[in-house]
């Protein structure tokens, strides 16, 4: 076991800097979108999001490395499988919502009153990176109006001293953060860090939908971040890195209809 966490360590400090390099240069080379966004009022503030497609609704929540940008590609093609996808800018990261960061308690109400406002009916959650711990806690209340819960490569912990280690590790790569991705307000942003380490958290809750956790076998978070083990959810491996969102679109969009499908066909119909 120590073996483990002393290679995830090592792995996240020696590979973390290099993967927001990497990030950084893709978005970069992104696309223009051809989707105009549209905005709500959510809590008192304004949020952009990007809207495709039609028929039985997801929500994405995108990881809190990248920009709505990286998404585009996942989100037109689950759009193409009949699907109503939303994309919004989350609070406090890249794009054109406020600038202001949502407290981690505060994270269900605004998944729930952006659900009100801008999708009007029961969805999916489909969330990346620590956008996962965030829409676990929401899938855990009674008021969810979510059906279902998808979390992608999520950084989850199993015990304290995991929980520890990833502590005194983030100081170092918060170090390096700024310096390699500057064009990223919340890396220097006291409160953004603070929200960020209390997502890195022991998973003990338990989700009330049908969940599905995917991890890829490439992912150099797994070695360390493993608290789906405490979770009931159905879980997938796959040969895929941090971001198949990115790199492995086809297969990411295939495997999150089928589970959609095979929970909720009757609504799909």
């Amino acid at each position: 076991m120590k073996r483990w966490i002393i290679l995830g360590l090592c792995l996240i400090l020696v590979t973390g800097p290099i993967v927001l390099v990497y990030q950084k240069r893709e978005k970069e080379s992104e696309a223009a979108a051809s989707v105009e966004k549209k905005a709500v009022t959510v809590n008192g503030q304004e949020v952009w999001y990007r809207e495709e497609g039609t028929g039985f609704p997801i929500l994405i929540l995108v990881g809190w490395g990248g920009s709505t940008d990286q998404y585009f590609a996942i989100q037109d093609k689950l759009a193409n499988k009949g699907y109503r996808v939303f994309l919004p800018d989350l609070p406090g990261l890249l794009g054109k919502t406020s600038p202001t960061f949502v407290p981690l308690d505060e994270w269900s109400n605004w998944i729930e009153e952006f659900g009100k406002a801008a999708i009007g009916e029961q969805f999916v959650i489909v969330s990346h990176c620590l956008s996962a711990q965030i829409s676990l806690q929401y899938l855990t209340k009674e008021h969810s109006k979510c059906r279902s819960g998808i979390l992608l490569s999520p950084w989850l912990v199993s015990s304290s001293r995991q929980e520890n280690i990833w502590r005194y590790s983030a100081k170092i790569i918060r170090f390096l953060s700024p310096i390699v991705y500057r064009d990223m307000k919340w890396v220097k942003d006291d409160k953004a860090w603070a929200t960020a380490l209390d997502l890195i958290s022991v998973a003990t809750e338990q989700p009330r939908v049908p969940c599905l956790i995917l991890w890829g076998k490439r992912d150099v978070a797994q070695y360390l971040f493993t608290g789906w083990r405490k979770i009931h959810c159905e879980i997938e491996q796959y040969n895929w890195d941090h971001s198949p969102q990115i790199r492995a679109t086809e297969e990411l969009a295939a495997t999150i209809d089928e589970f959609v499908r095979k929970k909720w066909v009757m609504f799909l119909q």
